[in-house]
């Protein structure tokens, strides 16, 4: 199994709680759709790319950052 970057770790995590895709979320942001594919393949996004996505999730920058690998219910 390919290793992926805890930043898109996290986006998938918050994308899937809000029941949206991430290409969905991207896109709502006016950013480009293979921005997906490269935070999957282990790409940093810009600081006001994070911005934008934690508005769109409706979570804070740093909730966004956080890596979370295990889910607390």
């Amino acid at each position: 199994m390919e290793k992926t970057a805890a930043f898109y770790r996290r986006f998938q995590q918050l994308c899937d709680k809000n029941g949206r895709s991430p290409t969905d979320v991207v896109t709502a942001a006016g950013l480009s759709s293979c921005l997906v594919t490269a935070w999957k393949r282990g790409a940093s996004p810009k600081l006001d790319t994070i911005a934008r996505m934690a508005k769109e999730l409706n979570v804070s920058v740093t909730e966004l950052m956080e890596d979370n690998t295990e889910e607390r219910g």
